[in-house]
């Protein structure tokens, strides 16, 4: 959408309806976070009609193409790979539908990164300030039902809403809104924001995200201040973690042992159990992986396993017999953890048990090529501020939580692209 569509009426009306869908996108999340996904597709075809009433519709998008060429080769390399990955899992079919997902979500991010970087700065200014609205209204239903919550010791919140999911959208998305409203004189919006998501979030019950807010909160401040190092910190720490990651599971301790840290919560000691089981099944088919999301389909990744957790437990029932404990363990103390559910909760192990050494291969140059060029980018302080923060609350979650090829969830980290990519922009000639 260019400048001259978008000061028609016909312009403005297409503008009001993306703000709309912004607003939106926050408070529906609340009850199904999978509506990002539409919701990014809803955007991109909006900002699509757009451009197609413009003279000039195919410039942008083709300008666009052409300077990213060797970013959109190692894309097209990996999605080459992820289609062969297909035709060796477990369910071929349904592998080949879970790409075709991948590409339409990879797609549809691009097409609204690009073309909302077309738009005038005033109707960009007024489409994140809609996105702020709805993420200041989902933040106070969150700190609310978190309130509630705590008053009357009823889980309100997770009979009506799917608050886990959410909260993760909100840490996500917050820091390239903040930096939109800093940059726009909004500061006291951009405090409320921020003061109604921390506390939002707090309040919530999933720990991915409240560890992902306060390590992008601490990554915006370092860098403000050295945002050199910042950048290159991630790079390291990503592409390590990429290459590095089945070796660190397989050195896990074993899941009994673990499961007497005191400090450790029952979901977090989960997620180790998960680990080990997909280190030693990557160490299977180190090269190629077991086929495109087939993770949920891994022989014994059903089974349950007996782990005994004596904190608050009262010791009654029938004793359990648990190896690697030496005296068998009360029923009310066992808690029975799958071994590997839907997928690893942990994106570079996924890729590395799906894709092999290959696929992380490619993942870890893609990472390396596309985080260079955020370090290399000169910028106003401020958004390069934001974009790391974004980066490390995505790296945060994609590391312990929600399965890789999810659609909502990479339509979420699209959305803080396409936010973020206009404040990187080099200032464009009057």
């Amino acid at each position: 959408m260019t400048k001259q569509t978008i000061d028609t009426p016909e312009g403005a009306g297409i503008s009001r309806l993306a703000e709309g869908v912004l607003f939106l996108a926050p408070l529906l999340s609340l009850q199904k976070a999978l509506v990002m996904a539409p919701l990014l597709s809803l955007l991109s075809i909006i900002l699509l009609f757009g451009m197609a009433r413009a003279p000039s519709r195919w410039a942008p998008m083709g300008a666009a193409f052409r300077s990213q060429w060797p970013l959109t080769g190692l894309f097209a390399a990996l999605a080459l790979w992820i289609l062969a990955a297909c035709f060796w899992s477990f369910d071929a079919l349904f592998s080949l539908r879970s790409l075709a997902m991948l590409i339409g979500t990879t797609v549809g991010g691009w097409v609204l990164t690009v073309l909302f970087a077309e738009l005038p700065p005033a109707r960009q200014a007024r489409m994140v300030e809609a996105l702020a609205a709805g993420l200041v209204l989902a933040g106070l239903v969150l700190l609310t039902l978190g309130v509630i919550e705590r008053l009357c010791r009823i889980d309100i919140g997770r009979l009506f809403l799917n608050m886990d999911a959410a909260t993760t959208v909100i840490a996500v998305l917050l820091w390239p809104t903040l930096a939109w409203l800093v940059r726009g004189g909004r500061r006291p919006v951009a405090l409320v924001l921020f003061l109604v998501s921390l506390g939002g979030v707090g309040l919530a019950h999933d720990l991915a995200a409240k560890v992902a807010l306060a390590g992008a909160g601490v990554t915006w401040l370092l860098a403000r201040w050295r945002p050199g190092a910042v950048f290159g910190a991630i790079m390291v720490f990503s592409v390590a973690g990429c290459l590095l990651a089945p070796l660190a599971a397989l050195h896990l301790p074993p899941s009994q042992e673990s499961a007497e840290w005191e400090w450790l919560p029952s979901s977090a000691h989960h997620r180790l159990t998960i680990w080990s089981f997909t280190a030693r099944h990557v160490a299977e088919h180190p090269l190629f992986g077991w086929g495109f999301d087939g993770a949920r389909a891994i022989p014994d990744g059903k089974t349950r396993l007996p782990v005994a957790r004596f904190k608050g437990c009262p010791g009654h029932g029938v004793p359990v017999e648990i190896p690697g404990l030496s005296r068998p363990a009360p029923a009310d103390c066992v808690i029975w953890e799958e071994q590997l559910p839907l997928h690893p909760h942990d994106g570079w192990l996924q890729i590395w048990l799906e894709l092999g050494a290959v696929g992380a291969g490619l993942t870890a140059f893609l990472l390396w090529r596309i985080l260079d060029r955020l370090r290399r980018r000169k910028a106003e302080p401020i958004a390069r501020a934001a974009t790391a923060a974004a980066l490390v609350a995505g790296l945060v979650v994609s590391s312990v939580s929600f399965g890789i090829w999810q659609s909502w969830w990479l339509s979420t980290l699209w959305g803080a692209a396409a936010l973020t990519a206009p404040l990187l922009a080099p200032a464009k000639p009057k």
